[in-house]
């Protein structure tokens, strides 16, 4: 670009057209030289992604022949592995044909029993002191006439701060699967429908003939309070299992108040290695 410079300092610009047609061609050329270095770096990566699936491909494609072949093997593999039936003295420690380690354990974390009293001497009542030392002990009697937000305290604290694990209140999610675990390791595969094998009245103690797996009551005796709530304001928390009548089952739910305290509730405490 060229100019003169009028009076007062003020420069006039003129355009010259040589420089402006080198000035653009030049542009030209480069934006082009971007645009095909850009496509064959493209077309370079796409053919890599195109060989690195093909490859992929080529090495898992089997057949329906094959692939029936390989679920056969495992399903047969499976079949000889050690079973677990809630009843083992120590853990079951199996390895599959790729080498991954299984450990199924020998009881189960869910409480044994529905949950006892360690203080009282005898049945409890509605001014029996609802803050005593919860235990899972069959030889003690059971902890009714208890709120669930006293049921979750007490389940919390059963263990105290020592312990190198730590206790709750059961949740719907544990009920659920202990009665999935009970269906595929006992001999009865309905047991989620089982209805009070106690009927009439609260067993002091605990029932001796509803067991799944060393694990008692699920199905009767009391209703067990849960950290399950509802949408309900006023019957918001919930509560699983069978109680002392036959029109209740083991995988049961039931709607009750905050302040809900009777013979026939009591719960089961869980605990979190």
């Amino acid at each position: 670009m060229k100019g003169r410079v009028e009076k007062g300092g003020k420069r006039i610009l003129k355009k010259e057209k040589g420089s402006l047609t080198i000035f653009v061609l030049s542009t030209m050329l480069v934006v082009l030289g971007v645009i095909f270095v850009a496509y064959f770096s493209m077309m370079n990566k796409l053919s890599s992604q195109e060989d690195e699936i093909r490859k992929i491909y080529e090495e898992y494609n089997v057949s329906d022949d094959e692939m029936k072949q390989i679920y056969d093997e495992t399903l047969e593999e499976l079949n000889t592995l050690p079973k677990a039936d809630g009843n083992q003295e120590n853990n079951i420690v199996v390895n599959d044909s790729l080498g991954n380690k299984i450990e199924v354990p020998k009881g189960f974390y869910l409480g044994r029993y529905e949950a006892r009293d360690e203080v009282t001497e005898s049945t409890r009542n509605n001014s029996t002191n609802d803050n005593n030392q919860v235990v899972t002990k069959a030889d003690k009697f059971v902890y009714n006439y208890v709120t669930q937000n006293q049921a979750a305290t007490l389940s919390r604290n059963m263990y105290g701060e020592t312990e190198d694990f730590t206790s709750d209140l059961v949740n719907s999610y544990a009920w659920d699967t202990a009665l999935v675990f009970f269906q595929k390791c006992s001999d009865d595969s309905n047991y989620s429908k089982q209805n009070s094998l106690n009927t009439g009245s609260v067993a002091n103690k605990g029932t001796t003939n509803d067991v799944k797996c060393n694990i008692y009551d699920i199905a009767s005796n009391c209703w067990e309070w849960s950290t399950e709530t509802s949408k309900n304001q006023e019957y918001c928390c919930t509560l699983r299992g069978g109680v002392n009548d036959k029109s209740f089952l083991a995988d049961s739910r039931y709607a009750g108040t905050i302040a809900l305290s009777d013979l026939y509730g009591s719960f089961r405490p869980i605990i979190y290695l």
